[in-house]
């Protein structure tokens, strides 16, 4: 299972330092990208990744 250490909650939202989203102020000054929680529980389900079971 993979996990991203670096995912931080600011205001409820998630962000991933690796990508800057202009249209978010918090995210702009930190350098993060919003993450959606669909997304990063994707990660977790075992048809997102079926290769690995």
């Amino acid at each position: 299972r993979f996990i991203m250490p670096e995912i931080l909650v600011i205001d409820g939202k998630m962000y991933h330092p690796t990508v800057v989203n202009a249209d978010d102020p918090i995210a702009s000054a930190l350098g993060m990208k919003q993450m959606q929680l669909e997304e990063i529980v994707s990660e977790d389900e075992p048809q997102a990744t079926p290769e690995k079971r």
